[in-house]
């Protein structure tokens, strides 16, 4: 026989394998509960081990759109739905017309709710007796087959559909709809936007208003060229109706299927005559107009471009100014020449002291005491030692041209 530890062990191990199963017990009506109260769509049987879901979707039957509810996870279960507006389509399967559900309806929500009620059956015995809340989109259904139309025709039709027996208007105006389904013929009298507002509307939903706007661009629109050229070579561009014809100096130009055109074209030295002409699709002129543009050349262009900047600006902020196209004029401090380049000291304005070292790739008649304009971009920095050794920085530039 056992000591009497032992049989005091055995009483301890007894009452503590009870507890254990009062607190499973408790946290699992613990757990059913919270799973009733959450809003989720996942459900438990009495059974912890059999855990199955509802899933609630949006779909189209026989041309009408209505929910489907589709329940999985009851192997061998049957499940039994009590709702006279529902229809059983297949095991776990079942759907519902919105409409059946609109009576429900909670007024501070965007949405319209319905409570299912179903029951789980092993053979004849009821092991599950529950409802299903859940909730379908207030807002009545309005589908547009175009929202943003750009067209070059004179007349467009919006087509789309809306729920089954919805009033639609257009504008404030009433539609009529063959089905759920509805068009509305819109003339686009002359380039312009045209904006139409769908309303669709049915008792107990709220109106879903919906906006379409079209757009019938210009027939043809040439984008002005500059009056000077900073290139030799110029793009002509534009957009037209796809039907229509373009030519450029008498050249056909290839106009794209989205209506735009370009063409490149070489100017020669001087005021450049550039003729566009667009024609419709029945060949008759709708738009010429001549254009002058005028190419100076390299040098008259760079001279052009060229920014006026004070010394005092250069010299503040060297960085800022590298690349650009400058110009200075000043008197030539000090020239060193090597044949194939020049390196000078220019005093802008004739000063001695705001001086900026010039640099040009080339020969030229310049010599020092001269007063000259020149032109060209910053390149950054020069450090020399003076013949009285001190340390000297200044400015330099790429002279590209000079007066």
């Amino acid at each position: 026989m056992g000591s009497e530890s032992d049989w005091h062990r055995g009483w301890l191990i007894i009452i503590g394998l009870i507890v254990s199963l009062a607190t499973v017990a408790l946290l699992g009506d613990a757990f059913l509960q919270w799973q009733h109260s959450s809003p989720a769509a996942w459900l438990t049987t009495s059974k912890p081990s059999e855990v199955f879901n509802y899933h609630v979707k949006e779909t189209v039957l026989d041309g009408e759109r209505v929910h489907e509810i589709e329940f999985s996870g009851f192997t061998g279960k049957q499940i039994v739905v009590e709702h006279p507006a529902i229809e059983k389509v297949g095991e776990g399967r079942f759907i519902f017309k919105d409409r059946s559900f609109l009576q429900t309806v909670k007024s501070d929500r965007p949405y319209v709710s319905a409570t299912v009620p179903y029951k789980v059956l092993s053979g004849t015995e009821t092991v599950r007796a529950d409802s299903l809340d859940f909730y379908v989109d207030r807002k009545c259904q309005l589908t547009l087959e175009s929202s943003n139309v750009s067209t070059w025709a004179k007349t467009f039709t919006v087509r789309g559909s809306a729920a089954p027996g919805a009033k639609v208007t257009v504008n404030g105006k009433p539609l009529k709809t063959t089905g759920s389904s509805f068009e509305y013929p819109v003339n686009l009298t002359k380039p312009g936007k045209y904006q139409y507002e769908f309303v669709a509307s049915r008792a107990a939903e709220e109106p879903n208003k919906q906006v379409v706007m079209i757009t019938r661009p210009p027939d043809y629109s040439v984008d002005e060229p500059p009056k000077y050229a900073d290139t030799n070579l110029i793009t002509f561009s534009g957009t037209v109706n796809p039907a229509f014809k373009v030519k450029i100096n008498n050249l056909n130009i290839l106009v794209r299927e989205n209506g735009s055109f370009d063409h490149d074209l070489s100017l020669e030295e001087g005021k450049n005559k550039v003729l566009v002409q667009i024609a419709n699709a029945q060949a008759q002129q709708v738009y010429s107009k001549t254009f002058y543009v005028m190419w100076e050349g390299v040098e008259k262009t760079y001279k052009r471009q060229a920014q006026t900047i004070s010394y005092q600006q250069l010299k503040k902020d060297v960085k800022q100014y590298e690349g650009r196209a400058v110009k200075f004029y000043g008197s030539v401090l000090q020239m060193v020449s090597s044949g194939r380049s020049e390196v000078f000291r220019l005093g802008v304005g004739g000063s001695v002291t705001n001086v900026v070292m010039c640099m040009y790739l080339g020969s030229t008649d310049i010599v020092e005491g001269n007063f000259v304009t020149v032109y060209g971009p910053i390149t950054g920095e020069y450090t020399y030692v003076s013949q009285a050794g001190w340390v000297i920085t200044i400015p330099s530039m790429m002279v590209l041209c000079f007066d």
